[in-house]
């Protein structure tokens, strides 16, 4: 989030202020087949076998991994590998480059302390999960009297409070530009 008040005062000329906040939320646990795989391209030159997969990581609850996170991604092949190259996309998706002197190795895709998936590049493509959906009828269903899904009453309360703030914040910006 982020504030920006511009002004101009007869003592201090323009100014501006700014205020940032964040909030960075870390993904919950990965799992085997929760982050989307795609086998890119496997080639083979001077007996080497060069096989390029994606990877988007995204945990049991649906967030994504996000940018600038590929120290957590890793892979490794069997045969006399050379380290895997793990590069960053920049959205979402993480491209890891295997070789190896196999001509059909196996490969295995690893998230933090996770292994995301181990096979043979053409078998381990893993396609977008699907979204998660509970088999339970809604409340009421039985008798046609189907409620509304509980409010989340704390996620309201959150942007009540960041309302107000930025109120009182600008009210006191108003109030010292004043007395200047």
């Amino acid at each position: 989030m982020s504030f920006l008040l511009e002004g101009s005062g007869a003592r201090t000329g323009d100014f501006e202020r700014r205020e940032q906040f964040f909030l960075i939320v870390a993904p919950g646990p990965f799992t085997d087949g929760s982050s989307e795989i795609r086998t890119v391209e496997v080639s083979t030159v001077d007996g080497k076998t060069r096989t390029t997969m994606r990877i988007r990581p995204q945990d049991i609850h649906g967030n994504y991994l996000g940018a600038d996170q590929a120290v957590a991604v890793s892979g490794i092949s069997t045969g006399s590998a050379e380290p895997t190259v793990v590069t960053d996309a920049g959205n979402g998706w993480y491209e890891l480059v295997f070789t190896t002197d196999e001509a059909d190795p196996v490969i295995e895709i690893s998230i933090g302390d996770t292994v995301a998936a181990t096979g043979r590049p053409t078998e381990i493509d893993v396609p977008e999960p699907r979204p998660i959906v509970s088999s339970r009828p809604p409340a009421g269903a039985e008798d046609g009297t189907v409620t509304r899904p509980p409010v989340d009453r704390t996620c309201r309360l959150c942007y009540i409070i960041a309302a107000c703030l930025l109120v009182l914040v600008v009210l006191l910006t108003i109030l010292l530009m004043k007395k200047r």
